[in-house]
């Protein structure tokens, strides 16, 4: 609280936290507390959470009922209009690449059901896979795939695709940092599997072109926990 309001002496601070549902009692009431303190200052709090997610954490479903006399206002984010799904593949694509037809779009943004994360990587598998495709598939055409409430299913999907076209070395790199949590930017703990700093950086770098792996506050991770 008190590094929040030494940064806000000198500027506007926002502070995000995704998947709520996924905090502790102690996150939580460290939260409500700063929540409380910081009413009358230019801090924001956004807090992230998918609703049914949030309903299944007590501790988060706690907070959002205890936040009434905070001035708390509930945003609810909607998938992707069909237009603004147009717009976001048209800049996917660099208009000197391949572009798909006008029946692959169509694949593209029905699998993809107006969720950013899912149809970025679609797009990333239809580049590389072309009329074989997840989107493109007859099964990728159900309702299953796009509909709300699978998004965890199609992101397993899209990735154990992703995953396939790696090459060993960069495979043996996603397979450890998926099990080394926060120390996975440790560059040390590779040579576990052989590796040399210099291949799991460069097995680092392909990662995050392909959007598995992202820049964060405290290094990379991973896109999609």
């Amino acid at each position: 609280f008190e590094m929040l309001t030494v940064i806000a002496e000198e500027h506007p601070v926002i502070l995000v936290v995704d998947d709520l549902h996924l905090a502790d009692d102690v996150s939580v009431a460290v939260l409500h507390l700063v929540m409380r303190r910081v009413v009358g200052q230019p801090i924001m709090v956004a807090l992230l959470a998918r609703p049914g997610e949030v309903a299944q954490s007590s501790q988060a479903s706690r907070l959002r009922e205890n936040t009434t006399n905070l001035g708390v206002s509930e945003i609810e984010v909607l998938p992707l209009t069909d237009g603004e799904s147009r717009e976001m593949l048209a800049s996917l694509i660099p208009s000197d690449k391949p572009q798909p037809s006008v029946r692959e779009q169509n694949a593209l943004l029905r699998a993809a059901a107006g969720f950013p994360m899912v149809l970025e990587l679609l797009v990333q598998d239809w580049q590389s896979s072309g009329a074989q495709s997840l989107a493109l598939l007859v099964d990728a055409m159900t309702t299953e795939l796009g509909g709300r409430g699978s998004t965890q299913a199609s992101y397993t999907r899209i990735l154990t695709r992703i995953t396939r076209s790696l090459d060993a070395t960069t495979h043996n790199v996603l397979n450890l940092a998926s099990i080394l949590g926060n120390r996975l930017n440790d560059i040390g703990m590779y040579a576990l599997v052989d590796l040399t700093s210099g291949q799991t950086m460069a097995a680092m770098a392909d990662l995050v072109a392909r959007r598995v792996l992202r820049d964060g506050p405290q290094g990379l991770e991973f896109v999609n926990e």
